[in-house]
């Protein structure tokens, strides 16, 4: 996170400090609202939600927290962030 703080304090007039504190509050902040079974929409960036797969059952009524076997934290990125990607290169290093 260190990287990115310094790289966006040198993009705007925010200090390192101001920019650390808002990336570790958004931290802190971001759990609480997935938990809460809210998708976070970062505009131009993307939107991060939580996605549950379980076992299958007869009927939405049997369904419980048994049936769960995994949750997965999703990021779909955002229209602009995926065409400032587009310009992306590769290379086969050997």
């Amino acid at each position: 996170m260190s990287e990115i703080a310094k790289e966006i304090e040198g993009r705007s007039a925010l200090s390192l400090g101001d920019v650390q504190s808002v990336l570790s509050n958004l931290m802190e902040v971001m759990p609480i609202f997935l938990k809460l079974g809210q998708s976070i929409k970062l505009e131009g960036f993307g939107t991060f939600r939580v996605t549950v797969s379980s076992d299958g059952t007869a009927t939405p009524d049997e369904l419980n927290a048994h049936h769960i076997k995994g949750v997965k934290l999703v990021f779909l990125p955002s229209v602009e962030l995926k065409h400032n990607l587009d310009d992306i290169s590769f290379e086969i290093v050997q």
